[in-house]
This record gives C-alpha cells, structure tokens and sequence, in this order.
C-alpha cells in the first residue's frame, strides 16, 4: 500500500538511534513521530534534538501511539527479541537493529511473530543495503569474480574498558562477535553461503566476553573464509576477495568505504569504484528506504535480506559461539 508518509518510532535511545534518525531525515516519505527510552529525560532530550513531537519514558507506552506504522528497535541486543516481539503483538511493523537476537531460536520467534501478526519485519544490517555492497554482490553473481577461492575480511577497534558498558557486560548481551563479528561473517554468508565447516576461538575477557574472536569457515565449492573481530584492538578492518579470474579488495572500513577496487588477473585491468553519501544523508537511509519500499509492495520481508538470510546468519553465529564456548548469562 502507498503512503504518502511512514510514521516512524524509535525504541532505544544509544548512539546508533542518532545515526538512525539521522538518516531517516533524508527520506522524504519518512516521519520520525515517536521515540522511547526508559528514561523519561533521555526521551525528551532526544525528541527536542529531532523535533519529534511524542516522546515516553516506557518501552510499553509508545506501542499505544496509533500513528505509529514501523518501529525502529535500537536497544541493546539483548532486548531484541522482547521488544520486537511486544510491537509485533500491536501490529506495528519493525526494523530490528542487528543482531536480530540472541540466538537463532529467537530469531525464529520473531520471524513467527510477523507471520502471525501480518506485519512487516526486518533485520537492520545497513551494510546490505550500501551501494558497495550491491556492487560487490552483483560482480560476484555476475562473474566478474568467478568462483571464490578465499574471502578475508575482519572488523576490530579498541573500546575503553568498563565492565559496567553494554559491550563487557556478559548479561547484555556483550563482546566482539555480535557487536561487530556479525559483520565480516554476513559478508562471508553474502557471498558463499552457508558454511560446511566452521572452526573459531576467541579470548575471553575478565568479564566472560569474547574481546577478540577469530574465525575459519570451508564451503563445498572448496572456497574458504578468514574472519576476525576485536573489541581489544583496532584492526585494519579490509576485506579481500579472491576469484579465481580476478580479486576485490575493499578498502578501510570495507563495511561503509568510498571505495572498492576490481583487479583482474589476465590483464591486470584494474577498475575503482567510488561512493559518496554526502548528499543522500548517511548509510542508514538505504535500509530505511528499502523498508519503505518493500511496504508500499505490501511484502512482509525484503528482497535483498528475507527472514531465511537472518536465521541462517544467526545459525552460523550460533556455530561459532559454540566452538569458542561463548556463553551469556541472559535471564
């Protein structure tokens, strides 16, 4: 169905939910009505910030504002799960921030919640949706990189330590793997699929989080993938791919650059790719705008990432917990 506007609520008000809003200012079908945090004053700075004329103190609240058509969740991962669950429960669509859960069990809950409720429902993994990303997907389906030997891509920095902040904090959900691992195993998952073979370790901290996580994957085409993630240090963040014809090397932070760079082998052509957001906002409006999109088709889940690409990401993510025996201690 199309609308003339989307009303947009944001559940979760961190850093990310900043850049949300942001981009969603970009979008000229999009409204930014309602935003929720469980603090009363965060609410309100954020609304006065965004000039967004309904703001609450509650997660619960802001699910009985009638204006609402989709809401961002924004939370700490953790809460993924619930909070989805609970706009589901209103028959408010929802663009969950990734990881779209915990696990995949979860994942699988949410996704029979939009099933049940009718509603449209989605992971927000950005950088599917980023031109680059397209770009590379396309030169890989197309066989401008044939047949993928080796994919190389990794995603660290240093976070401050404080065992309090969500990202050391076991019982939020914390550590590299979800926070940015999730990242290079998308694009391996993107590009080769789901893995026959995983093999993973990580260093687990003092405060039972994995700080830094590295992570081996083998695919029946005989490709393979080399990934890594930190919480501990900062990394060159580059990814590399490696066809058999010719390779793509994705420069620093290969997950939102400017540009990509397609070397062939036989006549060492190479070919850059440059990519400017300055005039359309940030990187979020892209997955803002293929929500909308997919609305107005009246789809329940995008084409470019469907409720199977969540699952089956979030199984693999599962897989690696498990061979680095990472556990949460989530209530």
């Amino acid at each position: 169905m199309i609308k003339n506007t989307y009303n947009w609520g944001i559940i979760g008000l961190g850093n990310i939910a900043h850049l949300f809003a942001q981009g969603l200012k970009h979008v000229p079908q999009a409204r930014l009505c309602a935003v929720a945090s469980r603090s009363m004053e965060k609410a309100k700075k954020f609304a006065m910030k965004y000039d967004v004329p309904h703001y609450y103190g509650s997660y619960e609240e802001i699910l009985d504002n009638a204006e609402l058509d989709i809401v961002y969740v924004a939370t700490p991962h953790h809460l993924h799960h619930r909070v989805s669950l609970m706009c589901m429960q209103k028959h408010i669509s929802v663009l969950c921030e990734k990881p779209v859960a915990m696990n995949r069990r979860q994942a699988e809950e949410m996704v029979k919640a939009a099933e049940t409720y009718h509603v449209f429902f989605m992971e927000a993994l950005w950088s599917r949706f980023l031109p680059h990303i397209r770009k590379v997907k396309d030169f890989v389906d197309n066989g401008t990189v044939s047949d993928i030997r080796l994919l190389e891509a990794d995603f660290g920095f240093r976070a401050p330590f404080d065992p309090q902040k969500r990202i050391f904090n076991n019982q939020l959900g914390g550590g590299s793997l979800l926070d940015v691992g999730i990242y290079p195993v998308f694009l391996s998952y993107l590009l080769l699929g789901v893995p026959q073979k995983i093999e993973a370790e990580a260093n687990i901290g003092k405060t039972n989080v994995d700080e830094i996580c590295s992570m081996n994957m083998s695919y029946a085409s005989g490709a393979m993938a080399t990934l890594l993630s930190s919480i501990t240090c900062k990394t060159k963040t580059q990814a590399m791919i490696y066809g058999s014809n010719a390779r793509l090397e994705i420069e620093s932070p290969w997950y939102a650059p400017s540009h990509l760079t397609l070397r062939k082998y036989e006549d060492n052509d190479d070919e850059e790719f440059r990519f400017n957001y300055d005039n359309i906002g940030n990187g979020y409006t892209f997955e803002i705008v293929e929500v909308m999109r997919s609305m107005e088709r009246t789809q329940q889940q995008s084409s470019l990432w469907s409720w199977q690409d969540s699952l089956e990401l979030m199984g693999i993510l599962d897989k690696i917990r498990e061979a680095c025996g990472i556990h949460y201690d989530i209530k």
